[in-house]
C-alpha cells in the first residue's frame, strides 16, 4: 500500500484527501520540538534518518507538500538526498494541493540519468495529472525542466 508521507500536522489545510493516495505518515508531530531549522545540515540529516526508518520507497511513497515553507523544503531536500544516495532509479512523487480544482494533483521528480555518478542531483517536474491546457507557462522557463 501506498503512503502520503507530509513533514507535520497542519491547521491551514485539510489534508483528508491526500489519503486517498495512501495512508497518511507524518514525520512530525503539530508543534513538536525538534532541532533547529537554523541548523540545516543537522535537520536534512535528521530527516533522512526518519525516511530511512520508515522504509521510505519512492516507488511506492507520496511526499505531500504541504506546511510551512522551511520544513517543506528541508523535507525535499531530504528525499532528493536520499534518493540521490541510495542510487535509486524510481522517481519521485508527489502530491500537490490544486486549488482550483480543489483536489491534490501528483507531480514526479525524475533524475537526469547523466548525474547518476556524480555528485550532483539534477531532476526534472514532470506534470501527470493536470491538462496541458491548465498549465500556465512562466516568461523563459521550459516546461519540464
Amino acid at each position: 500500500m501506498s503512503r502520503v508521507i507530509l513533514i507535520e500536522g497542519t491547521d491551514r489545510v485539510d489534508v483528508t484527501q491526500a489519503a486517498k493516495f495512501g495512508d497518511l505518515v507524518y514525520l512530525f508531530r503539530t508543534r513538536e520540538r525538534r532541532g533547529t531549522l537554523f541548523e540545516v545540515s543537522d535537520y536534512v540529516r535528521t530527516l533522512k534518518t526518519m525516511l530511512r526508518q520508515i522504509n521510505y520507497n519512492p516507488a511506492q511513497d507520496f511526499i505531500c507538500i504541504v506546511g510551512r515553507m522551511i520544513p517543506v523544503t528541508l523535507l525535499g531536500m531530504a528525499v532528493m538526498s536520499l534518493v540521490h544516495q541510495e542510487k535509486y532509479s524510481s522517481p519521485i512523487k508527489l502530491l500537490l494541493w490544486n486549488a482550483v480544482d480543489d483536489q491534490y494533483v501528483v507531480r514526479v521528480l525524475t533524475s537526469d540519468e547523466r548525474t547518476k555518478e556524480t555528485d550532483h542531483a539534477q531532476m526534472s517536474f514532470t506534470n501527470l495529472s493536470t491538462p496541458k491546457a491548465n498549465v500556465v507557462p512562466v516568461p523563459g522557463h521550459q516546461e519540464g525542466t
